[in-house]
Parts: structure tokens; C-alpha cells; sequence
């Protein structure tokens, strides 16, 4: 088969990135990512928009406030996920957040992918980790840095649900969870320091009040009962009524 053979829409070219990207823009996938080297090659984190994309193939150096590196992002186009995915990670595992439309229904509109070995890594203007914690896997994220000791859960999942078509959501987004490539790293055993975690709320609804009947603060001599009152005061009339016939 020759070049002249080929359409147009199945034309890929090779860049410095080490692998194949589309140069058209019919039946591509828009691709972002973040690399901790110079070259865009050292994968960490793959944003995939199920988009039609351009051709905007450049690989960018972030740095940090001070000027020291921080990494590289490039943007591409690509014509399979899964094939960049596999080849983009070289064969680490991976935890893969799928975003869907309110409630799953409909195509997933991009997908997030997360390099999965349990250490830190830049990503943006912070930096991330994918590890597992009593029972929950989770990427997690610090503003600071790699020694920062307060993290947060950025995506999250329970592990019976990973790989499961199961629809999960934070009550703003809903997404799929899918890890590739073996299991993941407990948090103990990638660090020395614990993620923060959201503490449950529990609400506790308070025993309805019964009304105990009123008690006398007579003492028992002087609390008379009604009846004995009444004859008392029938007693005194027929005494008064006798002394004025006499």
C-alpha cells in the first residue's frame, strides 16, 4: 500500500513524544497530559475529551513560583483511548475516572487517567496521588506539595464498585471508576503521613419528653383526699342547723 492509498482521515504522523498521534480532526479524541519530564513522555496524568480535535500537537513547560520545574503538558489528537492509555502509562497500572451526563445516562463526554503506583506526582498547579484507604481507592491531592500532610480526595471510589459499570457521584458529577494494570497501593505502605478524610455527620433525633403527672408536694397528712372534705363540711351544716332549733 502507498501514501496515496491512505485517506485522509487515517492519516496519524510521529512527534518527539514517543508515540502516535492523529493529525486530523475527524473521528480524533482531543488529549491532554501532564509529564514530570522535559519532553512530554513521562506520563502521569491523560485527560481524553471525546470531542473532535484539532490539530494543536505541543508539548509546554510549567514551572513553580520560585522558577523550578513542575512539569509539562502537551496536547494532541489521538484515535483510540485505550491504545494511547496503554502505551502512555508503560505498563503501570492506572486508575481511569470516566465522566458521564447526570445520573450515567448517555456517552461519556471525557475520561481522566491517573498513573497508579502510589508515589507523588505533578499534575497542574498541584500535585496527586492514587492510593488505597480502608477499602476506598482514591486520587489524592495537595495544593503544597509531595510533603504536604493534609490531602484531599479528588476522585474516589469503593473498591467493590471499581471495574463495575457502577455510577457513582459526589451529587455534582457522576462517573465510572475502571483500574488497569494490578492492584492498588494502600496509603500506609506508599508514605509515612495520613490523607485527611472527610469525617461522617451523623444526626441523632432526640426521645420524645413524657410528661410525668404532677405529684403533691403535700405531705401525706395534709394531702386530704376531696371525698373527706365534703363530709367533713356536711357534718359542721347539720351541727349548726341542730343548735338553732334548740
Amino acid at each position: 500500500m502507498t501514501w496515496s492509498q491512505v485517506a485522509p482521515s487515517t492519516l496519524v504522523v510521529i512527534l518527539n513524544f514517543g508515540f502516535t498521534v492523529a493529525r486530523v480532526t475527524d473521528r480524533t479524541l482531543f488529549l491532554s497530559t501532564y509529564s514530570e519530564d522535559l519532553n512530554c513522555t513521562e506520563i502521569v496524568y491523560a485527560r481524553i475529551d471525546n470531542e473532535v480535535c484539532a490539530e494543536t500537537s505541543k508539548c509546554a513547560i510549567h514551572n513553580d513560583s520560585d522558577n523550578s520545574f513542575h512539569d509539562t503538558e502537551m496536547t494532541a489528537c489521538i484515535l483510540d483511548r485505550d491504545e494511547f492509555l496503554e502505551s502512555a502509562f508503560r505498563g503501570t497500572p492506572y486508575l481511569t475516572v470516566e465522566l458521564y451526563p447526570a445520573d450515567c445516562l448517555g456517552k461519556s463526554y471525557n475520561t481522566r487517567s491517573f498513573i497508579a503506583d502510589g508515589k507523588c506526582h505533578p499534575y497542574a498547579l498541584s500535585h496527586f496521588k492514587v492510593a488505597q484507604v480502608n477499602g476506598t481507592t482514591a486520587v489524592w491531592s495537595s495544593e503544597i506539595g509531595c510533603e504536604d500532610t493534609h490531602w484531599y480526595q479528588e476522585w474516589f471510589v469503593l473498591d467493590r464498585y471499581l471495574n463495575s459499570e457502577a455510577c457513582l457521584t459526589d451529587g455534582k458529577k457522576y462517573w465510572k471508576s475502571y483500574f488497569t494494570g494490578g492492584t492498588t497501593t494502600s496509603w500506609e505502605s506508599s508514605s509515612d503521613y495520613e490523607p485527611t478524610t472527610p469525617t461522617p455527620t451523623t444526626t441523632t433525633t432526640s426521645p420524645p419528653v413524657t410528661q410525668a403527672p404532677p405529684v403533691s408536694t403535700l405531705a401525706p397528712s395534709l394531702a386530704t383526699p376531696l371525698s373527706m372534705v365534703s363530709t367533713i363540711a356536711f357534718l359542721v351544716c347539720l351541727t349548726l342547723v341542730g343548735s338553732t332549733f334548740l
